[in-house]
């Protein structure tokens, strides 16, 4: 059960939108182009209008692509804080991370069909859920078991099969998507067509403001260098410290941008695994192991790793987590997650965390490993804090006349460590909100009601409506859902971990006595994407009440039998 639960290590929910990233101006075209046709859609109210997103980020670029292509078909710009040579989506040590993009991300994947080619292209596709999983024993004298299947029967991460998810790293997401704009931009303009809005991403741009133009009724983005964008809509996508938000909770500004200053400020809730913190050693893709007859093991690139150490105190226990990749050479990344006081991050020099790690990973050859420069760059790092679980009481504001307004997406709206993967699928099903709130078609069940929204404020109303609540029941999820999968040694970690597994194994048979009336533990049911995060979470508290009506009429009934006894 800790090997499964282990799974989960790594998929990133504390994803912050801005990044360094690959400027479209300049990135060089494709080789091949192939143009697809679609049936034209009806204009909508907003279409051609303009749009700014603030963050370019994989949501950020994913909501410029859904707002440039039909029924919306504005003209978009994209500002993104991070500056230098933007010619290719470079690779980060300081953000490894690796999404892993299920169906309810691949939703949104669905509506762009070139974006879905390039992602099972680019990804590594897992059946039933993470894929296949080795834990490898701290004793070398202990042999290294073969792969298993992360959906196995019986399990309590148990996954659909139906359809795969995709492990794929953050600035492959990124670079996929900014060639689907390149793409996308080079129709438009080969081919005339006239149903697709333009993209323009600009590097270097933070976020300073936004200002309302009284003369036509859009608003202004302004950032710190002086630049201004106007706009009918800004979005933002800016992370978990979203400046937009910032500016919308605290704007003193005489006009509508203010109305709702109060809701844009964040609900924070703290996590067992809140404050846990982060870094990655590099490794090389299927790099070798020892394993227990002598013989050099070479690991699989495309499966899920848990290598443990020797050490087992509170202060000095760690495990390497390797999360899948498609990417069978360069780099691939080993998550190190401690708690704060650990030794690890005590470490002064590349000298002394290496002979830390050699003596703390026996059966590991650190000498052909990583090199000396690598262990300069992790011993100088940092390292990354699992934030609290937060959610904005508001994601939308709009002008009276609801020809303009703000809305938030993904991180700026909400955060949490990513103990429930849901951190990207989440943010992608803000993107997909906001379309269908902008489209008029039902928010949750995405059908088409023939009506568009009378403007723009309309839409954002729907959508405000919708993403709060269901961000509320997220952020619930994220709490309680599975918060002690990373195996930290402190007693109060062992003993919540007991009392989480006991309440899972607890509501897992009382679903099965019940031949399914009381509903399945909340991370299961997070696993169905048919379910929306509310109705995840009202299925998990009516086994609550259930127990408390049960225990009631048992009680009662236990006390009228005494009475009769007595009478």
């Amino acid at each position: 059960m800790p090997c499964i639960i282990f799974l989960i290590i790594g998929l990133v929910a504390y994803t912050p939108e801005t990044c360094a990233f690959a400027s479209i101006a300049l990135r060089p075209p494709p080789i091949s182009l192939t143009a697809t046709v679609v049936p034209p859609l009806p204009p909508s109210p907003v279409s051609h209008q303009t749009a700014v997103v603030v963050g370019g980020g994989p949501v950020g670029l994913a909501t410029a692509l859904m707002l440039s292509n039909p029924p919306h078909s504005m003209n978009v710009t994209v500002l993104e804080q991070s500056k230098g040579e933007t010619s290719v989506a470079m690779y980060d040590p300081r953000k490894a991370y690796l999404y892993n993009i299920n169906p309810r991300g691949l939703a949104w994947f669905d509506g762009h069909p070139d974006a879905l080619a390039k992602l099972k292209h680019s990804g590594s596709a897992a059946v039933g859920g993470f894929g296949n999983f080795v834990v490898v024993p701290a004793d070398p004298s202990q042999p290294i078991p073969p792969p298993k299947a992360a959906s196995a029967s019986g399990n309590i991460t148990t996954f659909s099969a139906k359809r795969p998810s995709y492990w794929i790293r953050r600035h492959a997401t990124i670079e996929l998507l900014q060639d689907c704009l390149v793409e996308q931009e080079m129709d438009r303009q080969q081919l005339g067509l006239s149903d697709i809005g333009s993209v323009t991403v600009v590097a270097g741009q933070r976020f300073a403001g936004v200002s309302v133009n009284d003369s036509d009724g859009s608003v202004t983005v302004e950032t710190t260098d002086g630049r201004h964008y106007a706009a009918n809509l800004v979005v933002a996508a800016d992370g978990i410290d979203s400046a937009v938000r910032l500016y919308l909770a605290s704007c003193r500004e005489q006009s509508w941008l203010a109305s709702r200053r109060r809701s844009f400020g964040v609900k924070r809730y703290r996590s067992p695994s809140t404050g846990l913190r982060i870094k990655s050693l590099q490794f090389p893709s299927n790099f070798t192991v020892h394993d227990s007859d002598g013989s050099m093991l070479k690991t699989e690139s495309e499966t899920l790793y848990s290598i443990k150490s020797i050490h087992t105190g509170p202060r000095n226990f760690i495990s390497m987590g390797l999360l899948p990749t498609k990417e069978q050479h360069g780099i691939r990344p080993t998550n190190i997650i401690t708690r704060p006081n650990h030794q690890v991050w005590k470490l002064q020099n590349a000298s002394q965390v290496k002979a830390w790690f050699q003596a703390a990973f026996p059966r590991m050859d650190f000498d052909s490993l990583v090199d000396d420069t690598e262990w300069e760059r992790f011993a100088a790092a940092s390292g990354t804090k699992f934030p609290y679980c937060q959610h904005s009481k508001g994601v939308a504001v709009s002008s009276p006349d609801g020809q303009a307004g703000v809305a938030l997406v993904g991180d700026s709206a909400h955060a949490f460590p990513p103990d429930i993967g849901q951190g990207i699928n989440a943010g992608l099903m803000d993107v997909i909100a906001l379309d269908r709130a902008l489209r008029g078609d039902d928010i949750v069940k995405g059908n088409a009601t023939g009506r568009f929204p009378a403007s723009l404020g309309q839409a954002l109303d729907r959508y405000q409506r919708n993403r709060v609540p269901e961000h509320r029941a997220l952020i619930r999820l994220a709490r309680f859902g599975a918060p002690y999968q990373y195996n930290q040694p402190w007693r109060r970690d062992r003993l919540g971990k007991k009392m989480w597994t006991a309440n899972v194994v607890f509501r897992v048979a009382l679903h099965k006595l019940s031949r399914g009336l009381i509903p399945r533990t909340a991370i299961l049911m997070a696993q169905d994407s048919k379910l929306t995060f509310r109705q995840v979470m009202r299925r998990a508290d009516s086994t609550v009440l259930i127990i408390k009506a049960s225990l009631l009429l048992s009680t009662f009934w236990f006390l009228a039998r005494r009475l009769a006894l007595l009478a």
